[in-house]
């Protein structure tokens, strides 16, 4: 018990450590809560049993709870599973990184340039082959392929897990080509807003920047309390069966360069955000991770528990 508490101290003080990528560690963990408790009682029990031969050299077992009933352990060790890609990406742990981080995994590179006439697709220049829309497409049957290793195959969960909810951040779906960036702006990356802050970091803090953790809250409390926020203001029964069910991943990813191109640039460079700004960010990404949430739950129950009452 005391070995594995050790193990998860260690590893959420290396992702504390390490910038955001795409929404920060909250943010992915509020989309795997939507997804959980919206998702059935069977491809639940599925999730946790293959989340529970995750090999130990991934570092996935430690950040299985080793105390409180069982309902709430296997929830929590699934929604922190969604932060997991990130973990890897640490250099202190190489063997771990070169076995487990994808750098090109979480993110499609649609490019644009800024016009007078306003945006304008660049679809002459290339982003990676290997993408978050690719791999999303792998893994949906790799997940499923009983005849590869259950340690395999719970690493290919933890993946979708985390990159449902990278395709719905809209920065991670888009590059902006400039004069001075002709390969693209990294997502927003390059895109400097006031102070230290750039594009990308600043929507993939969106919700944890307006939703403040209170004073001796627990994380798992405030993961539960902006999920329940989140999917009171955009409910499921807000969106249309096609939109849960229908859509592939790429056209989840097409979405989101629309509304990178024409609301995430629409603040000046070098500036702060206005308000208006601020609160157009804050529901957009509400939006998306209500949506994320309730398309991976629809995806876990389709790969997990294909037999399950809908």
């Amino acid at each position: 018990m005391k070995t594995r508490w050790i193990a998860a101290a260690v590893l959420a003080g290396q992702l504390a450590a390490q910038p955001a990528y795409a929404w920060d560690e909250i943010g992915h963990e509020v989309i795997a809560r939507i997804a959980w408790e919206t998702m059935s009682a069977e491809a639940r029990a599925a999730a946790a049993a293959l989340l529970s031969n995750a090999p130990e050299d991934s570092g996935l077992p430690a950040l299985n709870p080793g105390s409180g009933a069982e309902s709430s352990r296997r929830r929590a060790f699934f929604v922190e599973a969604s932060t997991w890609p990130d973990i890897v990406r640490d250099d202190a742990f190489p063997l771990r990184r070169r076995a487990y981080h994808h750098g090109s995994w979480h993110y499609v590179n649609y490019f644009f340039e800024s016009t007078p006439q306003g945006p304008r697709d660049r679809p002459d220049v290339a982003g990676d082959s290997v993408n978050v829309v690719e791999r999303l497409a792998k893994l949906q049957a790799s997940v499923v392929d009983l005849s590869r290793p259950s340690a395999e195959r719970a690493v290919d969960l933890a993946w979708i897990l985390h990159l449902v909810g990278d395709v719905h951040q809209p920065l991670h779906t888009t590059a902006r080509v400039t004069p001075e960036a002709p390969r693209g702006d990294q997502g927003g990356n390059l895109f400097r807003m006031n102070g230290s802050t750039n594009l990308h970091s600043y929507w993939d803090g969106a919700l944890t920047r307006s939703l403040r953790r209170n004073r001796n809250e627990g994380e798992q409390a405030y993961v539960s309390r902006i999920a329940s926020a989140v999917m009171y203001q955009h409910p499921r029964s807000a969106f249309t069966r096609a939109q849960l069910d229908s859509l592939p991943p790429e056209q989840w990813a097409r979405a989101g360069f629309e509304t990178a191109k024409t609301q995430a640039y629409a603040t000046p460079e070098g500036r702060a955000p206005s308000a208006e700004y601020q609160a157009a960010t804050l529901d957009t990404s509400k939006q998306a991770a209500a949506l994320a949430g309730y398309r991976l739950a629809r995806m876990l129950d389709r790969l997990l528990a294909p037999a399950a009452p809908r």
